[in-house]
């Protein structure tokens, strides 16, 4: 076989492609729809925003003779803010469509509970359970990217050519360039050089494969 040193290049685009898998077979985890729904529901209906479309529909000719601008943005995303074990936290999403409120940043939603007077205190209890779920799940997913991005960068590191990767962990030649794996198999008349064992102790070979394997499926 031939020889296919591991160059930092090559690790690099390995890893790339790894942590890209990675991504593939772990989505970001996202409010259903229903909350998203609960969440316009409150904003929508809130004293505050019924007030302000109240106040611009009754004096729309004079706000317009007088050039005044009651400010409204619309867009589609949202920033949805709470406390989290005493500290802020945020959480992104999209509405389906755009929609306007008064208030607010351009192109950004900036809502919290007290914002959605449109809702029963069951509702926003119901939203807030959401996030914070959210919150967590989005967290033991960050833990699980540096686990997954700690142990292959280690495992590439041990490596100085493309054959002791393949013995050590072979579902990588899922991230490894065709024209590397084809210059491996090559047959050449010297021995191959660095036959050493990879020490493989402190990464979880199993784990690493479920995200080729999951990333395989929802590809």
């Amino acid at each position: 076989m031939g020889s296919v040193r591991l160059t930092k290049d090559r690790k690099n685009r390995i890893h790339h492609n790894a942590i890209r898998a990675f991504k593939l077979a772990n989505p970001e985890p996202t409010l259903s729809a229903e909350i998203k729904s609960l969440i316009w529901q409150g904003a929508y209906g809130d004293p505050i925003q019924v007030a302000c479309r109240q106040f611009v529909e009754d004096n729309r000719s004079a706000l317009k003779d007088r050039q005044i601008n009651i400010t409204q943005f619309q867009t589609d995303s949202v920033n949805y803010k709470f406390k989290l074990d005493n500290k802020e936290r945020g959480v992104e999403f999209r509405w389906p469509t755009e929609r306007t409120l008064f208030g607010g940043k351009p192109y950004l939603h900036n809502l919290h509970k007290g914002k959605l007077g449109g809702n029963s205190d069951e509702d926003n209890a119901k939203i807030e359970e959401a996030v914070r779920d959210n919150a967590t799940q989005r967290d033991q997913l960050t833990d699980r990217y540096n686990e997954f991005y700690n142990q292959t960068k280690k495992l590439l590191s041990e490596c100085n050519t493309l054959k002791q990767l393949l013995e050590s962990w072979p579902a990588a030649k899922e991230f490894v360039d065709p024209l590397d794996i084809r210059q491996m198999h090559e047959k050449i008349t010297r021995k191959q050089a660095a036959r050493r064992r990879i020490d493989t102790s402190g990464v979880d070979i199993d784990s690493l494969n479920q995200v080729v394997l999951t990333s395989k499926l929802v590809a």
